[in-house]
């Protein structure tokens, strides 16, 4: 006579108890996973908003960019050489005593401060000086950014002590690439 099949309580329960753990976690895997669809849909819709009021505020149009571009265009245009501070020292000559401020490099390009002084200039020394300023105004990068006198003596003896110009140099910078 043959009996029914045997099975063993324990392990019925237990695989029972296996079948029930993999079914929650299948049901605990799709609500983790449906929350996350959400939330990435709330994001996008966040994303979308906050990217059309970037773009209703913004003054970055096609036109304002093309404009910023064509402003960078001309200040690189308007840059003088490397050596600007060489050659305003030489135009100056030996009458005058040079004295430069530490250059300040950024990118593409430095910005220097210098001073020239003459001491006891003379009435003949007026016309060349004037030149002086005007050959320095028209050399690239090169901006006059101060011209001081100063004098002495009495209100019919006056002379004049000293004469000071400071440039202002705007130049283009040569990378060294290690």
């Amino acid at each position: 006579m043959t009996k029914g099949v045997a099975y063993s309580k324990r392990l019925s329960v237990v695989s029972a108890a296996g079948v029930a753990a993999a079914c929650a976690m299948a049901l605990v895997r799709h609500h983790l996973a449906s929350e996350w669809d959400e939330q990435l849909h709330r994001t996008a819709d966040l994303e979308g908003a906050l990217s059309r009021q970037i773009a209703a505020r913004s003054d970055c149009r096609d036109s304002d960019l093309d404009e910023l571009r064509a402003r960078v265009g001309t200040f690189r245009d308007q840059l003088g050489p490397e050596d600007a501070w060489e050659h305003l020292v030489r135009q100056f000559g030996n009458g005058w005593t040079a004295e430069a401020r530490p250059r300040d490099d950024r990118d593409g390009y430095s910005f220097q401060i210098g001073t020239f002084v003459k001491l006891s200039p003379a009435t003949s020394d007026w016309p060349a000086i004037v030149e002086l300023v005007k050959t320095a105004e028209h050399i690239p990068g090169v901006g006059i950014a101060g011209f001081e006198m100063k004098s002495s003596g009495s209100r019919e003896r006056r002379t004049v002590d000293l004469v000071r110009i400071v440039v202002a140099i705007h130049s283009r910078r040569t990378e060294t690439i290690p």
